[in-house]
């Protein structure tokens, strides 16, 4: 049975697919590979902000840390994993610590960073010592921008799932169509946060905005008129922690509720559900509040899918006899 999953760029669609596969007892990458790749995020993260830091005007006016930035903004973060050593990490920990560097952060609104920002720099020793071995927070938060189309299938008699993600950053969408054919059910990935955020691709663009952009020409597309939506509306504990000091109603006007995390969740239900309404009158949308990090939020998601497809598609029983034991392949 096909699950296509979908979700802009920053969903953390990608993380979901990790958490489901930690909920299915798997093996993920080489570990040698997520190592490289934080490296990178974190060195990423902080060129991020001291980028912002200038065009925000906000850099620190200290000679000596405007010299470190300068050296920092030169190193190529494609070879991170090679440069980032314990004394540049403590370096970088102590510029993400500066005051003029925790204001950037604070403005983070205005610009794009990752989600993981504050992770990565926290950690950046932790992660630039010679014998870093990633642990299971740090395979969920590593980020790597997901390009192409990728196949997991997870077997528990007598049923096959097949989880299709496909990237979701603006040049990654035109491979969706190619995915839309025999779908059983789609899961449409959103970012919380991204209400009061911008898109890497272009930072005019309101993250949420976006995302309701995207689901509106997936909802009108005929070939999923009766296919079963669930919408996941991830990163709930980021977004718990921005909704009182990022007001929703500065950057939706139209929403007349408190500063309260479960009016304004529902708020942003009801923005989904009224998309729906226009297209396919009549049509429920599933909705689950997650965070991908958390590991019973994906288990009781994925729980909840699972159910629904086996009741909507039920399997004979000279099918299931055929079925191997419950296993888990991932393709790409």
């Amino acid at each position: 049975m096909k699950v296509l999953m979908l979700g802009t760029g920053e969903s953390g669609r990608t993380t979901v697919v990790k958490q489901i596969q930690r909920v299915v007892n798997t093996q993920e990458a080489s570990k040698i590979d997520y190592k490289q790749q934080i490296r990178r995020n974190a060195l990423m993260a902080i060129q991020t902000l001291i980028q912002a830091g200038e065009e925000l005007n906000v850099a620190s006016d200290d000679m000596q840390q405007k010299l470190i930035s300068k050296q920092v903004m030169s190193l190529d973060a494609a070879h991170a994993d090679s440069i980032l050593r314990p004394e540049l990490a403590k370096t970088i920990h102590d510029l993400w610590q500066s005051p003029a560097m925790q204001k950037v952060y604070a403005r983070r609104a205005e610009f794009w960073s990752s989600d993981a920002t504050s992770y990565y720099l926290n950690e950046v020793e932790r992660i630039a010592s010679a014998d870093f071995e990633p642990n299971e927070q740090d395979l969920l938060m590593t980020r790597v921008r997901s390009t192409g189309v990728a196949v997991s299938e997870i077997i528990e008699r007598p049923y096959r799932f097949q989880f299709v993600d496909v990237g979701g950053q603006r040049n990654e969408r035109r491979k969706w169509a190619q995915c839309y054919e025999d779908v059983k059910l789609l899961i449409y990935v959103v970012s919380l946060p991204g209400y009061c955020q911008v898109m890497f691709e272009d930072s005019r663009v309101n993250i949420m905005n976006e995302s309701l952009a995207v689901f509106e020409d997936i909802v009108k597309n005929p070939l999923f008129k009766s296919t079963p939506i669930y919408v996941f509306l991830n990163k709930k504990d980021i977004f718990e922690e921005l909704v009182s000091s990022h007001p929703l109603r500065q950057y939706f006007p139209d929403y007349d509720g408190d500063k309260g995390v479960d009016p304004a969740v529902n708020f942003i239900k009801q923005k989904f559900r009224d998309i729906a309404k226009v297209h396919v009158p009549g049509k429920a949308l599933q909705f689950c509040v997650v965070s991908a990090l958390e590991r019973n939020d994906i288990k009781a998601a994925f729980l909840d899918v699972k159910n629904a497809l086996k009741r909507l598609n039920p399997v004979r029983k000279a099918t299931a006899a055929r079925m191997p034991e419950n296993t888990y392949i991932s393709t790409n």
